[in-house]
């Protein structure tokens, strides 16, 4: 039995929120919390809204949409309507969670939570789903209760309860919700094992929500254990998105996988699969110190330079053309996200000559030198002097004045456009990610 009390006790059993947004699909499970969380809004005080996420994956996805939009103008909340557009993938079922909540997190803030709707079953289900994909016990743990999504927290508070229970809530407030065609196709594996598996799994053992379920927690508690031990054991050897190599050294080989699992992961990036995390490992530890070797997989890339690795997103490639720049404008370079301004500053920085003359940008072609200190110096020199990584020196600009190399990036000025004196005014260029506030810096990460 499911009731709005229930739902009521569950979450005055956790951290209070300002606003709970219950992402609702206008299926059975959503519309039945949708329904409970209205029932005791004054009582939780705090404000609740829906957000339904448009994947135009279905032929009826703008009628299940109008389906929401009705049932929240009846009961009188506040709908938001999110479309998402899902490129054909070889798993439409994986893509579309992610994108989903991806949406949902966007608009989460802090002291907000998404309430979604998933069940016990589903939990079951999910537990199964990760065994035939030889998931490690953080996939075992399937589904929390209560989790981190955005700038705030994701809540399942129906996962103690069967789809049953919520069927029977939902006859008794004689709700109305959507069903889906596509839940009976068995080409997606959640269908087929719930349509063809699960039932004969309950025949056999009727209990198997609550021991699977329990399965699950002590999948979570070993899955934290882990990441307690991880987290120990990297803290000392990570700065931004850098992993000293000294950490893993001293590491048996499975606890060093479970430490690079782990800064993976807090470093936002997802976690490659059991083959591609031993190449790393491999690379990593027994490649010469004279390479460079490099990993990719879905969305990232590791690079280990002078001992320490490095966890980025794949590069984009330097634009081959030079551009024009007029130093007191800003320049915009989309293929790079990277935004070029400059500002004044007394005795440092580059002659204000260069202002009528103007910039070339360019990037890095190789052979270029520099003159520093009265000698002119290789890039290659200077960049491996200042332990820059080589794949991020080819997309530091180079700016050129009258045919000659000016400055680089923000590292170095030429002796010959370089401000001297300490009452002269020069023009200092910033070199910001067009996506983020603050300057670009392109000095190593690591001491």
């Amino acid at each position: 039995m499911f009731s709005a009390q229930h739902l009521l006790d569950i979450l005055q059993s956790l951290p209070p929120c300002r606003s709970y947004q219950v992402a609702f699909s206008g299926g059975l499970d959503s519309t039945v919390l949708l329904h409970a969380c209205l029932e005791i809004r004054t009582r939780i005080n705090a404000s609740v809204c829906a957000i339904h996420v448009h994947h135009g994956l279905h032929p009826d996805a703008d009628q299940w949409s109008s389906h929401c939009a009705e049932i929240c103008a009846e009961w009188g909340v506040k709908l938001v309507v999110e479309r998402i557009h899902i490129a054909a993938k070889s798993s439409l079922e994986d893509r579309a969670r992610r994108l989903r909540y991806r949406v949902l997190g966007q608009r989460n803030g802090p002291c907000e939570a998404v309430l979604s709707a998933q069940h016990a079953d589903d939990q079951v289900e999910t537990l199964f789903l990760q065994l035939m994909r030889g998931a490690g016990v953080e996939g075992l743990a399937s589904m929390p209760l209560l989790g981190g999504l955005g700038r705030g927290r994701l809540i399942r508070p129906l996962l103690g309860f069967r789809r049953d229970a919520l069927r029977s809530y939902a006859q008794r407030h004689a709700l109305r919700w959507i069903e889906d065609s596509s839940n009976v196709n068995l080409r997606f594996d959640r269908n087929y094992l719930r349509h063809k598996v699960m039932p004969r799994i309950y025949h056999r053992w009727p209990s198997a929500t609550q021991t699977v379920g329990r399965s699950a927690r002590w999948a979570a508690e070993s899955a934290a254990i882990l990441h307690e031990v991880a987290a120990q054991d990297i803290q000392a050897y990570v700065q931004n998105q850098t992993l000293q190599m000294a950490c893993l050294r001293h590491l048996s080989e499975r606890r060093a996988a479970n430490a690079l699992r782990f800064w993976i992961k807090s470093c936002g990036f997802r976690v490659p699969n059991e083959n591609r995390m031993r190449t790393i490992l491999h690379q990593a530890l027994v490649a010469g110190l004279d390479r460079i070797p490099v990993i990719h997989w879905q969305g990232a890339q590791i690079y280990r330079y002078r001992d320490t690795l490095y966890l980025e997103k794949p590069l984009p490639a330097a634009p081959r053309r030079s551009l024009s720049w007029s130093p007191e404008k800003t320049l915009e370079i989309p293929s790079l996200g990277l935004r070029l301004t400059t500002q004044r500053r007394l005795g440092c920085g580059l002659q204000q000559r260069v202002r009528e003359s103007g910039l070339r940008v360019r990037f890095r072609g190789g052979g270029e030198r520099i003159r520093l200190g009265g000698q002119h110096k290789d890039l290659k020199k200077l960049f491996q002097q200042a332990g820059i990584p080589p794949w991020r020196r080819a997309l530091i600009p180079l700016f050129y004045a009258d045919r000659h190399l000016a400055a680089v990036g923000n590292l170095w000025i030429s002796d010959e456009f370089a401000v001297t004196r300490a009452d002269c005014t020069g023009l200092l260029i910033h070199i910001q990610n067009s996506a983020q506030s603050g300057d670009m810096e392109f000095w190593p990460e690591t001491d």
